[in-house]
């Protein structure tokens, strides 16, 4: 029942006004009504999650924590019914206004794609990093009743703000309202983006094509069905770059206090949305320079620093508490940490292309052309580069496209340094679209009786349309198989998953005091199981550094590891070592029968990504002295 699809449906219809209403109560003002709504549903997500937080703080990190919230706040917001119903009214209306054929044939496509990507948040979760951080800390945090870190699981005590909202489905067993959080998120951006770009141009031939390209850019299209965390990371800065923008026209602080707060929620999502704080911050010191209000910029700088700590405050206050390192697990030298040089280099170092002058002024083409540099399976698209010509018009031609200019490049400047992950760009590429439709529409006024603007126009931009639905559909291609009943939903995720086998046979035949050392699998959501991860436990305790294999099993027999699972690549596509640790101390005890056991081996049998060879041991207790 809790699994099925119509409470799904319910539970989201009743926290749809529950978020109206409690994100009404920071009392923001936006002149924008159809804004303003997205802006009380975003801080309502906001208000919902640390809700959550405090309970789990006096622990009831409970499903009935979750109906309190939704009863209580759905008493307040009856009052409110109409006025929801009225945005919605305007927002359709709005979004239907242009009857033009160009028009209709971008709504036919956002509606078409908008129930389809729906659709797919009812399969089961398949997706990479969801099954081994996101959704699987969420059903960590579930299982404890507790959001504390988990001892031998070191991303999980980095901020995880999305985790906690995904709990919410879990706590019902349910994984289709986890993954319809990050589908809304991505809803209430594009929808943001179009308010901001027809806002800029009065076009909505523009604003429609525009915001059909971000919602249909693979980056966020690729995840939007998923539990990952980039869409509700680029909605919160997106949502706090617009209020910030608004702010600088009249520094009241109150404005910029609000902005933080957007900006600290996306920073509770990922460490790295601090590079959106700084880029703001940049902008901020260039009002600095004008006369008359040096006196102020000190101050809503400080307001909006502010906000920025209160909503992402508890993440780096838990880290400290727990590591005695805030940004843990980085810069550990600095705080008498680990220095976690393998995870660096997963993530950072190797990312991108060395850093040059020249590999700096060429991201535009390299993130385009060369996408395995920047994490394959997230590209970006062509339409961004063929864009770009539009987007530097703008800022060299149109004064007020400028500020966006500066926002995109310093943004960029900062990402290039930290984590050159395309999908670390994607909170910029609204900005960047905003530019780009300025100077479209700059362009079009300007040649406006030209025949041959007319005939380029519709032939690029139906273009653009045709390649981006194509790989949209490309990308989809599997999720279609269960929707149209050519595969069950079991068998989709056994074609789907890699971990399903053996994750099965474990959670069916191994006791529940089980804890199992895993080896080069991250995917861990579906092991009903303890799982620690050897990356993690050999950071943790150092076991490598032991002098003999009977060390390593005295050291695994204390931590109470019972089974080791290893895991052997035996296909992929791709040729990538994802994930994998290049020394393996473990293969000390692993063929040696004096301290393991062989107890079961089978293959994955998926149809995409890597398969695997699982080799599932039962680790032998030495014998006592």
């Amino acid at each position: 029942m809790l699994q099925s699809p119509l409470f799904t449906l319910a539970f989201w219809l009743l926290l749809f006004p529950s978020l109206w209403a409690s994100g009404s109560l920071p009392g923001f003002r936006e002149k924008n009504p159809l804004l303003a709504g997205i802006l009380k549903l975003a801080l309502g997500l906001g208000i919902f999650a640390h809700f959550l937080i405090l309970v789990a703080a006096f622990g009831a990190f409970k499903s009935y924590s979750v109906l309190i919230f939704l009863a209580f706040f759905l008493i307040l917001s009856w009052r409110k019914g109409r006025e929801v119903f009225d945005w919605l009214k305007d927002g359709l209306k709005s979004f239907w206004s242009d009857s033009s054929l160009f028009s209709r044939v971008c709504q036919f496509i956002f509606l078409i794609t908008l129930f389809f990507t729906a659709l797919f948040c009812f399969l089961p979760e398949i997706s990479n990093d969801a099954l081994g951080i996101q959704l699987y800390l969420a059903k960590l945090f579930v299982t404890k009743n507790s959001l504390t870190p988990a001892f031998f699981f070191i991303l999980s005590y980095r901020p995880l703000l999305m985790s906690v909202l995904y709990a919410t489905g879990l706590f019902f067993k349910n994984v289709a309202i986890a993954k319809l959080f990050h589908w809304f998120c991505g809803i209430l951006l594009i929808s943001a983006t179009a308010i901001k770009i027809e806002k800029a141009t009065q076009n909505k031939k523009i604003t429609l094509f525009l915001s059909l390209m971000l919602w249909l850019t693979p980056t966020l299209m690729n995840q939007i069905t998923t539990t990952y965390i980039d869409a509700g990371v680029s909605l919160f800065i997106f949502l706090g770059y617009c209020v910030f923008i608004e702010a600088l026209e009249d520094l009241k602080p109150v404005q910029f206090f609000y902005a933080g707060m957007l900006i600290g929620l996306a920073v509770a999502m990922r460490t790295l949305s601090l590079n959106a704080y700084f880029a703001l911050m940049v902008l901020l010191t260039f009002r600095f320079f004008r006369p008359g209000i040096k006196s102020r910029v000190g101050f809503v700088a400080f307001c909006f620093s502010l906000g920025v700590i209160l909503t992402s405050a508890y993440w780096f206050l838990r880290a400290w508490i727990y590591t005695g390192n805030p940004v843990y697990p980085y810069l550990g030298s600095l705080f008498g940490n680990h220095d976690f040089t393998f995870l660096d280099s997963l993530y950072f170092h190797e990312m991108g292309l060395p850093k040059s002058v020249s590999s700096f002024l060429m991201i535009p083409w390299n993130i385009t052309t060369k996408p395995q540099y920047f994490d394959y399976h997230h590209w970006i698209g062509p339409f961004y580069l063929s864009a770009l010509p539009f987007f530097l018009y703008a800022a060299v031609m149109n004064k007020k496209a400028r500020i966006h200019a500066y926002f995109v490049l310093f943004s960029i400047v900062f990402w290039y340094f930290t984590g050159q992950l395309v999908r670390y760009l994607l909170p910029t590429m609204p900005v960047y679209l905003i530019a780009t439709a300025m100077g479209m529409n700059d362009l079009s006024k300007k040649f406006l009786q030209s025949r041959s603007w007319h005939i380029f126009n519709k032939t690029a931009a139906s273009t653009a349309i045709a390649s981006l639905l194509l790989l949209t559909a490309y990308h989809f291609r599997f999720q279609f198989m269960p929707i149209f009943r050519a595969w069950s939903v079991q068998e989709y995720l056994h074609k789907m998953e890699r971990s399903i086998p053996i994750a099965e046979w474990i959670n069916k035949n191994l006791p529940e005091t089980a804890k199992i050392l895993v080896v080069n699998e991250p995917h861990a959501f579906y092991f009903d199981k303890v799982v620690i991860q050897d990356i993690d436990f050999s950071i943790k305790t150092h076991y490598k550094n032991q002098n003999s294999p009977s060390a390593i099993v005295s050291l695994l027999n204390e931590k109470g590891i019972t089974h080791i699972l290893d895991a052997e690549e035996i296909y992929n596509p791709e040729g990538l070592n994802e994930f994998k640790n290049p020394s393996r101390p473990i293969d000390l005890i692993l063929h040696n029968r004096q301290f393991t056991k062989v107890i079961f081996t089978i293959s994955s049998s998926n149809v995409l990504d890597r398969r695997q060879r699982y080799v599932l041991y039962k680790l032998l207790s030495l014998p006592k002295p």
